[in-house]
């Protein structure tokens, strides 16, 4: 399949431009069958249904899987028009935002307040959930340059919150299910774990000496932060990916000079943690050194080996 930088861009000011219809969110129920709902009340947004008409060239642009529906054979192709039934509205607004500005939506850039407000709600207080549901949307529709602006913008919150912004054992659950083996999100997941996650986030555990003949477990079980049983289910893949994880930083810290890791590199590691682009898919060093170039950074080389340097902002 073509890449991105492989397909011409559409001319968007074309004379004869062509729109496609894009159906989000489930069929409203039949009024006289469903008697759940409460009609004086809202109904949840994840329930709503709205239509969008976006631009073909630009969607098919963006988007492999869109691609493939709007220049086949299939009936969406004739009647330009897509049903996305198990899609949210939100997730597809912030998406159809970006599609067009090609970044996410910010208050500083006045954009329109209900998708500052679906943006707010997709990264406040939910410890990056609804970036997750962004990035499995860019997932599954094959759409590149979303996935790589969510996942740096996950990475950042990460950074920023630390243990506080850990990903719990729910949102867990939900990116190893609906993402692939070996995906850049579920590997952050696992590393963010093992560099900022504390033993007071568990109850019981094995009993070690408290160090004055007091039998004490790793983490006290009247914590605040202890947590049931049943909440501590992860998924096997991310609990082996944790452990791998964990000796793979054991082996680095009793690394010795002569081993091919030098101490600095070692301490540097331990105390900056996470590196963005370990989770691009470079393929080689120099695009690698590019990526950084543009994030900020550069290669300097110190006489024996080279190292990335965080460029100092005036």
């Amino acid at each position: 399949m073509a890449s991105i930088q492989q397909i011409q861009r559409p001319r968007m000011s074309g004379k004869s431009s062509d729109f496609v219809t894009i159906i989000v969110g489930p069929d409203p129920p039949d009024n006289n069958t469903d008697d759940t709902q409460d009609p004086s009340q809202p109904r949840h947004p994840n329930h709503q249904q709205e239509s969008f008409l976006l631009h073909t060239g630009i969607l098919t642009h963006h988007s492999a899987f869109f691609r493939a529906a709007f220049n086949s054979s299939f009936s969406e192709a004739q009647t330009r028009t897509l049903s996305l039934p198990t899609e949210t509205v939100p997730v597809f607004e912030i998406f159809t935002h970006w599609l067009y500005y090609q970044r996410l939506p910010s208050a500083q850039a006045f954009d329109p307040p209900e998708i500052v407000i679906a943006w707010t709600n997709a990264t406040q207080g939910s410890n990056g959930r609804g970036l997750l549901d962004l990035y499995i949307f860019a997932d599954k529709y094959q759409v590149a340059g979303l996935k790589a602006i969510v996942l740096e913008e996950y990475f950042k919150m990460v950074l920023e919150k630390q243990e506080p912004g850990l990903a719990g054992v729910e949102m867990v659950g939900v990116a190893f299910e609906m993402l692939p083996k070996g995906d850049a999100f579920r590997r952050l997941l696992i590393d963010a774990r093992c560099f900022w996650d504390s033993a007071e986030n568990y109850g019981g555990g094995e009993k070690r000496d408290g160090g004055e003949g007091k039998e004490v477990t790793m983490a006290a079980s009247a914590s605040a932060n202890t947590k049931k049983d049943d909440e501590l289910d992860w998924p096997v893949e991310f609990l082996a990916g944790v452990m791998r994880k964990y000796a793979e930083l054991r082996e680095f810290q009793m690394a010795t000079p002569g081993s091919g890791v030098c101490k600095v590199e070692r301490e540097q590691s331990f105390k900056f943690g996470l590196d963005l682009c370990d989770y691009h898919d470079h393929r080689g060093s120099e695009e690698r050194t590019v990526c950084k170039r543009k994030r900020g950074c550069w290669e300097v080389d110190d006489g024996a080996k080279k190292k990335v340097v965080k460029k100092k902002t005036k």
